[in-house]
């Protein structure tokens, strides 16, 4: 499978998987009030339902399109060590901490906004009301995340102009994606995780950074509800 087209169904069936739901939702295909049971044990609607087999189901979809495909970037050619991946996946879960608590800060004194994103604090409610939500927001949506906006649209983009003019328009597309105000803080986050695909030469690496800084940031959030930290 071509880049090209590999950018495509990859871009393509994370905007599906994003909008079907609400448009079942619309149609009243789908009901986010009255609760179902799932999988023998848990009560969830049938739209919050769907939205967790969409995201699974179009996370072994993108991941099956990567396998695939036979049209590696540059950079990727460039190959580290499983240890030295992890390694470097690691340290960037502390960096990528720093990098959003400094962004929410020069935002929120340009800007005079709010530091807490109402993302975060609307995932945190929704975890803390329905746990199996948590595999969202810690694997399936930085899985598909980081394949979307780093190896499909960075990419396609580098291929055509370079890393830099790919990074910065990707990250943008990732801020917008967000659609909660914090510009600055999902570009500079994007901008980071494009860093680490670069230098490393594998979207795994991005991967467990970006997975493991939303795992911490909703354990940090979860702490806070309960009165943990302050």
């Amino acid at each position: 499978m071509s880049l090209k087209k590999y950018s495509f169904l990859t871009i393509f069936f994370y905007g599906l998987s994003l909008l079907l739901p609400s448009f079942l939702l619309q149609l009243n295909f789908l009901s986010d009030t009255k609760e179902i049971v799932l999988f023998g044990f848990v009560s969830i609607t049938p739209y919050i339902a769907s939205v967790i087999i969409c995201s699974i189901a179009t996370t072994l979809l993108i991941f099956y399109f990567y396998i695939r495909q036979n049209d590696p970037l540059p950079f990727e050619k460039s190959k580290k060590s499983i240890f030295k991946l992890l390694v470097l996946g690691l340290i960037g879960i502390v960096l990528s901490l720093f990098i959003q608590s400094y962004a929410s800060m020069v935002e929120a004194w340009l800007f005079q906004s709010q530091q807490t994103s109402e993302n975060t604090r609307s995932v945190t409610k929704t975890i803390l009301e329905l746990p199996i939500y948590v595999l969202i927001t810690t694997l399936t949506a930085p899985i598909m995340e980081e394949f979307v906006f780093r190896r499909a649209l960075l990419g396609i983009i580098s291929r055509y102009s370079n890393f830099w003019i790919g990074a910065i328009i990707s990250s943008l597309f990732f801020a917008i994606a967000h659609q909660d105000g914090h510009l600055l803080v999902y570009f500079s986050l994007g901008f980071f995780f494009s860093l680490l695909y670069y230098f490393t030469g594998s979207i795994w690496t991005s991967i467990l950074t970006h997975s493991g800084m939303n795992a911490m940031v909703i354990l940090i959030q979860t702490a806070k509800y309960y009165h943990w930290i302050h």
